[in-house]
């Protein structure tokens, strides 16, 4: 009875050991909580029943960690199977490791395993949600040593804390454990407190975060679903009545965003006026689609702003169309600020289309990003035998993926979960970025953990890169965290389901960034860790069961 306890206390505390469900369980998580099921399975359990149950017992955790898969609403059933198999998979990648916790050296066990972790983002699209690292997430003190090695350093760190703990049999192996396991708070807390004043002094910038709080039926014209659709005229509508009722008053807005100080240093035009951010595909139709003519939208904007607006409209020919990007025009005009939002892009001459991200300002379109990381069935093209299921869901076209790259070389730009890769994220940083920007849209998993989750590896790549970060989502966490991964502002409540809220974000978001270790180095620190880890467990396997190589087959 006391050994089944200690299996379901070992079960919550590490399915819940995430900032997004727990940030005290996180802490035990990171400390003991695999320890505490490794401790309760007997020594000499045959080696078949121990790796089942391991697996078993991770796989499950899996699921309650990955419970946001098993929504069917937008997805259908294949998505439950598509979970299922990703759990059973990573149980058995734990049940391997546990074979080898009594006997192999610690470091070697997590050291590997982190290298399979960190390889996980090359199998097919990637799968880069929940390492174990996870854990050190949890406070803003353990979460500052990502910037050493990144996320995958800190799963390192968490098996390695774990595996000591199990192993532990004197006093002075108890009291290395406990070294280890207080030691990435310890780092944290003289890092938050070097960079803290150096922060608070930096430059600010004004920034407006629009969340449209949009399902996607109510977005697209969604199959079966079309009673739901709302008309892009009455999305704007409510778009610009979001920006007028956050208080933004358009001339305070302007002479304060004048009136910011500015590093001398930098050639950005960001520092001296503002900016307004729209999610990932913040409107119906593509940038290039022909929404009215240039009186609906001159009639459009008077009945929102008055007759005044008319001075704010860019000067182009009768017979040009009115698109999204045109408005977005407009808004930049009348706020002294550039327009970041997320569109569908479709190329003029191949009639291709890419998930892109225009920075528009009242001179036109200031740059463009297409998102490289594509979704697999909704965004890429599926293998030929699975687009059946792309038609099941009136998904007719499918996304491109991006090389185009020429936004602003002071935004590094994310779309969605292209925010959860390390090193994609790094590489976007090392062009010289002062601010990470991620338009995202978490409304295709409605009523789920996946929006605190996203979040989540949201705030890790800042630490990583000593880089603020600006989220706007139409559903999902809109917010501002600085360089040391601190939420400045969000909008709504932290909460285990997406926030529907819609309205705007007026903050401003401190320019501070510093130097780290990971964005030197990059994953390559982790690889050469994990091969080495690798080496010294095979070395270790050879040296404990030499048998395995004797009288082999010539």
């Amino acid at each position: 009875m006391i050994k089944l306890s200690i299996l379901l206390c070992s079960f919550i505390v590490v399915a819940w050991g995430q900032p997004a469900r727990s940030s005290l369980f996180s802490i035990c998580a990171a400390s003991f909580g695999y320890a505490l099921f490794w401790k309760i399975l007997p020594i000499d359990l045959k080696r078949k029943a121990r790796f089942w149950i391991s697996t078993f017992w991770f796989a499950v955790v899996q699921c309650a960690q990955l419970s946001w898969m098993f929504t069917t609403e937008y997805h259908g059933a294949y998505i439950i199977f598509v979970a299922l198999f990703l759990a059973i998979v990573l149980g058995m990648q734990f049940g391997l490791l546990t074979l080898l916790v009594p006997i192999a050296p610690p470091f070697a066990l997590a050291a590997s395993w982190t290298l399979l972790e960190w390889a996980r983002q090359y199998v097919l699209c990637g799968f880069p949600w929940n390492p174990v690292g996870l854990a050190l997430t949890g406070t803003i003190w353990s979460l500052q040593c990502a910037s050493l090695l990144g996320i995958y350093g800190l799963s390192l760190w968490v098996i390695w804390t774990n595996v000591r703990a199990v192993q532990a049999k004197r006093a002075y192996a108890h009291g290395l454990w406990l070294g280890m396991a207080f030691l990435p708070y310890l780092f944290g807390a003289f890092h938050v407190h070097f960079h803290k004043k150096q922060l608070e002094k930096s430059p600010k910038q004004n920034v407006a975060l629009v969340q449209t709080g949009l399902l996607p039926e109510e977005k697209f014209l969604w199959p079966g679903r079309h009673e739901s659709y709302l008309d892009v005229f009455v999305q704007w509508g409510r778009i610009i009545n979001a920006l007028k009722n956050s208080g933004m008053d358009r001339n305070n807005w302007k002479k304060d965003a004048t009136q910011l100080k500015t590093d001398s240093s930098s050639s950005s035009r960001l520092s001296s006026q503002g900016m307004i951010l729209f999610p990932e595909t913040a409107l119906p139709f593509s940038a290039e689609t022909p929404l009215c003519s240039q009186q609906i939208a001159r009639a459009f904007f008077s009945a929102h702003y008055g007759e005044e607006v008319l001075a704010h409209f860019p000067a182009i020919d009768e017979d040009e169309p009115i698109t999204n990007l045109f408005f977005a025009r407009v808004l930049a005009s009348l706020y002294n600020a550039d327009v970041f939002l997320g569109l569908i892009h479709e190329d003029p001459e191949t009639h291709l289309f890419t998930n892109a991200a225009f920075l528009v300002g009242k001179e036109g379109i200031l740059g463009r990003y297409d998102k490289n990381i594509l979704f697999p069935i909704a965004e890429a093209r599926p293998f030929p035998w699975l687009r059946w299921i792309a038609r099941f869901y009136g998904i007719h076209f499918f996304f491109e993926k991006g090389t185009h790259f020429d936004p602003l070389e002071t935004i590094a730009t994310s779309i969605c979960y292209e925010e959860t890769f390390p090193a994609f994220m790094r590489k976007m940083a090392k062009k010289g970025a002062r601010f990470f920007v991620n338009l995202t849209n978490d409304g295709f998993f409605p009523f789920s953990s996946l929006a605190e989750q996203h979040f989540t590896h949201g705030l890790v790549r800042s630490v990583e890169n000593g880089i603020p970060l600006l989220r706007a989502c139409n559903t999902g966490i809109t917010a501002v965290v600085d360089s040391l991964g601190r939420i400045g502002a969000r909008l709504g409540k932290k909460g285990t389901h997406v926030d529907r809220a819609s309205g705007v974000l007026l903050t401003t978001i401190a320019e501070y960034r510093y130097a780290t270790l990971y964005a030197f180095i990059g994953d390559i620190g982790i690889i050469i860790l994990g091969c080495t880890g690798f080496l010294i467990l095979f070395s270790s396997w050879i040296l404990l069961h030499p048998r395995n190589f004797k009288n082999r087959p010539k």
